[in-house]
């Protein structure tokens, strides 16, 4: 299947991925394995209606924009980490020191998470919106 010739069943697939990299953005454990697995897990069930090359550039969204919310927090979050915010307790678990430690935490957070979802949205603009308005109403 040819990505520029693209079946609605394909097109709803493709947009059903955007909708669940949308929603795991939006989900209060984002930062949770299980969160990203299940998202994971739902865009994979997609795989079979998506021509591989537009997959592959899904899934590499995700390995670069989402994975590390989850799975490289100390480079994706590096204030969370400084000793301005906390510190590493005797049993060598990250202690936040005060309030406006949190406070830092959470400021970073959300701009991370936002940042995230700019370039979500730029992704979904740039390589799936023409795939799914081309001889057709656009679903995003």
């Amino acid at each position: 299947m040819q990505p520029n010739n693209l079946n609605e069943f394909s097109k709803k697939a493709i947009f059903k991925c955007y909708v669940l990299m949308k929603d795991y953005l939006h989900d209060d454990e984002v930062e949770s394995e299980s969160c990203f697995g299940k998202m994971f897990q739902e865009i994979d069930k997609m795989k079979i209606a998506i021509p591989e090359s537009i997959y592959k550039k899904i899934t590499q969204f995700m390995d670069e924009w989402l994975a590390p919310i989850v799975y490289e927090r100390e480079t994706c979050f590096p204030t969370f980490y400084s000793d301005e915010v906390g510190f590493y307790n005797a049993d060598g678990k990250w202690e936040i020191r005060d309030e406006d430690g949190m406070k830092k935490i959470c400021k970073e957070f959300l701009l991370k998470l936002l940042e995230t979802e700019d370039e979500l949205d730029s992704f979904a603009m740039e390589e799936l919106y023409p795939l799914l308005v081309e001889g057709g109403d656009g679903l995003l």
